[in-house]
């Protein structure tokens, strides 16, 4: 699990391929990145589209603990890739 400071910005690089097309990149429909805060609360984070399926998404943590993200769209077979970040206080 990678660790980050509170108040930094975290970005998540994601790129998505479409295996019924051999394995080509593409844009899933509907895109969003989800954020699930340490006391379990959604946000959307930022997502920038880079190029033909490559993408990040931005966030700025608040506060301290385990940090969880999920990129999902709406197309036929929706997609949900789950990670985690730790997020350590800033030093005083």
């Amino acid at each position: 699990m990678d660790v980050y400071v509170v108040g930094s910005a975290i970005d998540i690089p994601k790129t998505f391929r479409n295996a019924a097309a051999n394995n080509a990149l593409y844009d899933p429909p509907g895109l969003v990145a989800r954020i699930r805060t340490p006391t379990g609360e959604q946000r959307v984070a930022t997502l920038v589209r880079q190029s033909l399926g490559v993408f990040v998404a931005t966030f700025v943590p608040d506060a301290g603990g385990v940090w969880g993200y999920a990129f999902a769209a709406d197309g036929a077979a929706p997609l949900v890739v789950d990670g985690q970040v730790f997020v350590r206080p800033a030093a005083a």
